[in-house]
């Protein structure tokens, strides 16, 4: 009884818990948007190593796939990414 009672509260929580981000994340303008304090310097790098979206945000809204698997697209991604983990480890854990 009491094991199905702890699964119903859990199952709840799992339904709510997405619901609650989901309201705060629409609740916020993405440009006032900050999950860590190493976003400006996450989004600085963006905008040096991809400068074609942030002139463009439209081109943020809807990727476009076959430049993201080009070679270029591909390299270009692969960099800025391994960056910004390492900046994001980096901060996290004192790196």
């Amino acid at each position: 009884m009491v094991i199905r009672q702890m699964r119903k509260a859990q199952s709840s929580l799992i339904i709510v818990t997405p619901q609650t981000y989901s309201n705060l994340l629409e609740a916020i303008q993405p440009r006032n948007l900050r999950l860590t304090r190493l976003d400006d310097e996450i989004y600085n790098h963006l905008n040096q190593e991809f400068p074609e979206l942030i002139e463009n945000p439209d081109k943020i809204k809807v990727l476009d796939e076959d430049w993201m698997k080009s070679r270029d697209g591909k390299e270009r991604w692969r960099k800025f990414i391994a960056t910004s983990v390492f900046t994001y480890f980096r901060g996290r854990f004192g790196l």
